[in-house]
């Protein structure tokens, strides 16, 4: 069950990125409590300058499906939001309707007034990023875990793609201070 887990930790090895699975338990497993009937593989810590963690999820298949797979970047910091009011954003790909071309990416959701939707949505290596992998949420923890979560459901890790993350990343903890 830790085989994607190993493998994300040594593909973000190979361009340069610090990675090692840690041990079972580690409170950020729980973060993943949001999402409805997935469960944490484990937690990679992550030595980069944003991202600190990636939550492997999954969803078990039924007889008929084969399972799903998640990816739960985890980004450290305090966030000026009340512990009760949780911002969760997503983003929505507008696409052509025969051969799936992504045309548009936008975002929704409650960013609490701090503006996160309209940075994000102004920046093309973010578009090209979602249009690539697919659509992402964002969402602030202040329990199991304190600062936010971006989740996606796929996540093949090439140089561009971990910088696309770490450019939303900094754009959420810039936001936070």
């Amino acid at each position: 069950t830790g085989q994607v887990s190993r493998s994300l930790g040594r593909t973000a090895q190979c361009f340069g990125v610090q990675a090692e699975m840690k041990d079972r338990g580690q409170p950020e497993e729980k973060v993943s409590s949001f999402w409805i009937f997935k469960r944490s593989l484990g937690v990679i810590d992550v030595k980069s300058e944003s991202i600190k963690l990636i939550n492997v999820l999954k969803k078990d298949g039924s007889n008929k499906s084969p399972p799903c797979w998640w990816f739960g970047f985890l980004i450290p910091c305090d966030i000026p939001i009340p512990r009760e009011s949780i911002l969760k954003i997503k983003t929505v790909r507008k696409s052509f309707p025969v051969f799936g071309k992504v045309l548009d990416v936008h975002w929704k959701g409650d960013d609490r007034d701090t503006g996160l939707i309209a940075v994000l949505s102004q920046d093309g290596e973010v578009d090209s990023f979602v249009a690539k992998v697919g659509d992402l949420s964002i969402r602030s923890h202040k329990k199991h875990f304190q600062g936010w979560a971006i989740e996606s459901k796929r996540f093949e890790p090439t140089q561009d793609d971990w910088s696309a993350l770490g450019k939303i990343a900094k754009k959420l903890v810039y936001i936070s201070s």
